[in-house]
């Protein structure tokens, strides 16, 4: 069982009525929604770049997309509610915005009382400034079928914990997070991929001119624009500097990519005020895309967006190319 909203929610995905205040808060809400097999409710308390671990050495699963297919093929073969009770939480802090709590569940089928599952699970918890959201996430197996020799990698769990941090100007992933989730990702290639590097036009004279805090505004609003343009899905971070990027993990076309870019570049064309004056950002954007078949290092997909973008910004700026492997 995974872990522990009626079957599953509708494609506008769930709004939380309440933002989870902590850790456990997010816990309990998460396996409320396991219970109520809502997928959408579930992922909705994931972080963006999630990882899951089973309870064996090849059971990881890395970003909110690959555990969105695990839930697929779990609600496929199990639509029956569970009720889940929380027997025992222990919540440790690990900073001002990151916990991981140990907790334990007893599970049964909804309208039986005949059987009962006891399971473990350990969860880290982050911050992400709207409540706090579930970036690592490890599955036990029942209590009574534990092996002391499961496998449960601590020092490197605990690595992702610490990185799975937002940029703290942008709001979005950091650098860290990022590529570390993307080459885990491409480890597994399971489809059509896109990597588009952004990066802003003339940003320099926006610090010269009206200061840093103008510039970070003007980063916040565009990592926002870019966040908004893009599916739940997909993956943006900032990389440092005015370098914003996004990875989309399931391409489905070309169309789709073309749609997002411009929905970026027309929610970044509104004008904002930077000490009493008007501005509007414009951005230069590389993309590498990358059919399945054709196996690519990250360092290969940054350099080709990074040159499609050097592509976009000779064109005159403001705009965007792509290459295609």
């Amino acid at each position: 069982m995974f872990a522990g909203g009626k079957g599953r929610a509708g494609e506008g995905g769930l709004t939380l009525k309440t933002k989870p205040a902590s850790g456990e808060a997010a816990v309990r809400q998460l396996l409320h929604e396991y219970g109520e097999r809502n997928r959408d409710g579930i992922l909705e308390l994931l972080t963006d770049d999630v990882i899951w671990i089973g309870t064996a050495a090849h059971e990881q699963i890395f970003g909110k997309h690959a555990v969105a297919r695990l839930l697929d093929d779990d609600l496929r073969t199990d639509a029956t509610p569970y009720d889940v009770e929380l027997t025992d939480v222990k919540e440790i802090a690990l900073g001002p915005a990151v916990a991981t709590l140990f907790v334990q569940t007893r599970a049964s089928l909804r309208g039986r009382t005949d059987f009962a599952l006891e399971c473990r699970n350990t969860y880290t918890c982050c911050d992400k400034g709207d409540g706090f959201r579930i970036c690592s996430w490890h599955c036990s197996t029942a209590t009574a079928l534990q092996n002391e020799n499961e496998y449960f990698p601590i020092s490197f769990a605990e690595n992702i914990m610490k990185k799975a941090t937002l940029d703290p100007v942008t709001r979005i992933m950091n650098r860290a997070s990022f590529e570390e989730s993307v080459q885990l990702y491409l480890k597994e290639r399971r489809g059509n991929y896109a990597l588009a590097l952004i990066d802003l036009d003339d940003f320099k004279g926006v610090n010269d001119r009206y200061g840093h805090h103008c510039g970070d505004k003007v980063l916040a609003f565009v990592a926002q624009r870019l966040k908004r343009a893009f599916a739940e899905t997909d993956l943006v971070a900032r990389l440092g500097g005015d370098e914003l990027v996004a990875f989309m993990p399931s391409l489905t076309g070309e169309e789709e990519l073309r749609a997002k870019i411009e929905a970026f570049f027309r929610g970044i064309s509104r004008a904002l005020t930077l000490d009493s004056q008007v501005y509007t950002p414009s951005a230069s954007v590389g993309v590498c895309i990358c059919r399945e078949k054709r196996g690519m290092s990250y360092e290969q997909c940054y350099k080709a967006a990074d040159a499609a973008m050097y592509q976009a910004k000779h064109s005159g700026k403001n705009a965007w190319r792509f290459k295609r492997f």
